[in-house]
């Protein structure tokens, strides 16, 4: 099984990159995922052990899958507490959480006016003293996404200083996979990690799986930062009837899309601020009240949602797209909860 999921990631299988990304040659792409089988068994595959190598085990607490990936990558780049990760304010806590677990400094930086990730803001940011930059494309929790161009240029710089980290981890979600897919900037040599997961298009968020794609000395260093170990039989199945199933993606593009704009016209003609042109499987708004609190009261009318917030948007949520009654009776219960905010 580990031979076909090579297989699957080979440069000879990626025709149709939205059902599984191709390990550039020369590169080491990890896919982490609760597997017992030898990871030499990736020899067998197109692919040699320098350019993949298939391994698993058992995940620490919550992390799993490429959340494997993102905190061994932050226990690197944490540098012993000596390195600096520069990112921005309201993205996934993956990364600057592990940095800031190991003891090293984390900078962020605000969203532009539309709420998406400032570029710009963070290159000025970057120093000697950076180990890292790290850009969740589309972003988690606001959805949208930053311009592909300014991304390329973005990683290409930062990574003269340290690696970038791009985490696509909702990229099959967006409206234009090919024009804003960095896997190139690896097969030109960049100091670029790529992440990955099944979570999300694919449904499969408690089997745990995911992949990252890096430069083969710092996957190699990611290794031995993930404790692996364990198997989830299961979850290999799945992965594996995933990457086989070439109509599944574009098939749930247009559902994910159709709900995620519902959903925003909603919110904007409930006169709300939202962050612009969501593009993964939510949509982030200001609700008027702590977010605890809008919570508490879209739960007594039948709707559950993120009972969180992020750092400078305690008044702001994140709602997830659903079928269409779910978001019929969202909608109705968004109308009563904020007609009061």
């Amino acid at each position: 099984m580990s031979q076909a999921i090579a297989s699957a990631l080979s440069d000879n299988a990626t025709a149709n990159p939205r059902n599984g990304a191709g390990a550039p040659s020369g590169y080491i792409a990890y896919i982490v995922f609760r597997y017992s089988s030898d990871a030499s068994a990736a020899k067998r595959g197109p692919l040699t052990t320098d350019e993949i190598t298939v391994w698993a085990g058992t995940l620490l607490a919550e992390i799993g899958g490429i959340d494997a990936i993102r905190a061994a990558f932050g226990e690197i780049i944490a540098a012993k507490g000596k390195g600096q990760l520069v990112t921005s304010i309201a993205t996934y806590e993956g990364v600057p959480r592990s940095v800031l677990e190991h003891g090293a400094e984390l900078i962020t930086t605000p969203l532009t006016a539309e709420y998406g990730i400032d570029l710009d803001a963070m290159a000025a940011k970057i120093s000697n003293k950076t180990t890292a930059t790290y850009v969740c494309n589309p972003n988690n929790p606001t959805g949208n996404m930053v311009d592909p161009v300014k991304l390329r240029a973005f990683a290409i710089e930062a990574a003269k200083t340290a690696a970038c980290f791009i985490d696509e981890a909702y990229l099959h979600l967006c409206d234009d996979y090919d024009a804003n897919v960095m896997t190139s900037l690896l097969r030109e040599g960049h100091n670029v990690v790529i992440g990955r997961t099944f979570s999300k298009i694919y449904g499969m968020a408690g089997q745990r799986l995911g992949y990252g794609i890096a430069k083969p000395e710092l996957a190699k260093q990611m290794g031995m930062a993930t404790r692996m170990g364990g198997v989830n039989h299961l979850g290999i199945i799945a992965a594996m009837a995933s990457l086989a199933d070439k109509d599944f993606v574009p098939a749930m593009q247009p559902k994910f899309k159709a709900g995620r704009e519902r959903l925003y016209n909603i919110v904007k003609g409930l006169g709300r601020k939202v962050a612009s042109n969501p593009q993964a499987s939510f949509v982030f708004f200001e609700v008027g009240m702590p977010n605890s609190a809008f919570a508490a009261k879209m739960m007594a009318e039948g709707v559950r949602v993120v009972g969180r917030s992020w750092p400078g948007y305690d008044a702001w949520t994140r709602i997830c797209v659903g079928e269409d009654w779910e978001l019929d009776r969202c909608e109705t219960a968004l109308k009563k909860v904020l007609a009061l905010a």
